[in-house]
């Protein structure tokens, strides 16, 4: 693997647990401003890095599939938070 998919590899991870951390504390805005990033650095990627037309299938495929991993992680990111609340919230004292 070259080092440039490992770096890519590298930031989505991190991408995902800061977008997890937004949901486990309910950061709705925070969490859009970095969808918003996150978009905006995968299209700079695709155009600059790539050589790919912004609005070609394939380039709207991969928009389309991080926008579905940035909500898909935000949303365990919630119910793992609500869960810990709750357990939290139900301590018998």
């Amino acid at each position: 693997m070259s080092m440039t998919v490992t770096t890519m590899l590298a930031l989505l991870a991190v991408w995902m647990l800061v977008c997890a951390w937004c949901g486990y504390r309910i950061r709705v805005i925070a969490f859009l401003g970095l969808l918003l990033l996150g978009i905006g650095l995968n299209m700079a990627w695709i155009v600059f890095g790539l050589n790919a037309a912004p609005f070609e299938a394939h380039a709207l495929m991969a928009q389309g599939a991080l926008a579905m991993y940035g909500i898909g992680t935000f949303g365990i990111g919630f119910l793992v938070g609500r869960l810990a609340r709750q357990f939290r919230a139900s301590r018998v004292e």
